[in-house]
C-alpha cells in the first residue's frame, strides 16, 4: 500500500503500478498489464467520467458559496411548488 496526496498519480515502482484517484487515498498496488487499445480507451472513459464528476462538484460548491447564508426552501415546500410526488 502506498499513500499519496494528489490526483491521478501514475507510478511504476518495483514492478508495481500505483494509481491515486482521490486526495490522501491509500492505493493498492497492481501488476502492470499489457497495454491494448481497448484498455487505454477504457481508462480514458473512466478518467473522463471522473473529470465530469469533479466539474459537477466544483459547480455545486460554487453554487453553495454563492447562496451563502440565504434562507433555504424546505423539501416539503419545494415538492409542493414543483408538483412532485413522494
Amino acid at each position: 500500500m502506498v499513500s499519496a496526496a494528489c490526483f491521478f498519480v501514475y507510478k511504476l515502482i518495483d514492478g508495481y503500478f500505483y494509481v491515486d484517484l482521490s486526495l490522501n487515498a491509500t492505493i493498492a498496488a497492481r501488476k502492470p498489464r499489457k497495454l491494448t487499445l481497448q484498455s487505454i480507451y477504457g481508462e480514458m472513459l473512466r478518467l473522463r467520467g471522473r473529470v465530469e464528476d469533479l466539474e459537477d462538484l466544483r459547480e455545486l460548491n460554487a453554487a453553495i458559496a454563492r447562496n451563502g447564508k440565504k434562507k433555504l426552501v424546505a423539501w416539503d415546500s419545494a415538492r409542493r411548488l414543483l408538483d412532485l410526488e413522494d
